[in-house]
């Protein structure tokens, strides 16, 4: 089964000049993106499980990626709170 994706003709470039810097084909990084978009957002899913109370700290600590993501939620957490003076 295929679906299509319409997307902007920026967008487009860019995807083109990061496979091309890749030596790999546009279905492939779009394929690669798809996959990490995924591990985010079951990453997200698993901390506001969490913070529920609906699943128990098993981290796995040496995984690169989830390092990396959980140092910027950490730096998004950390931004002052912006707001609206009356």
């Amino acid at each position: 089964m295929s679906h299509t994706f319409q997307v902007s003709d920026e967008e487009y470039a860019e995807l083109l000049k990061y496979a091309k810097w890749r030596g790999q084909p546009l279905e492939s990084v779009f394929e690669a993106w798809v996959d990490a978009f995924a591990d985010c957002m079951e990453f997200q899913q698993s901390i506001l499980r969490k913070q529920a109370g609906l699943e128990k700290e098993e981290e796995d600590l040496d995984d690169p990626f989830l390092q990396q993501v959980r140092m910027i939620n950490d730096q998004y957490a950390n931004q002052p709170k912006v707001t609206k003076d009356a």
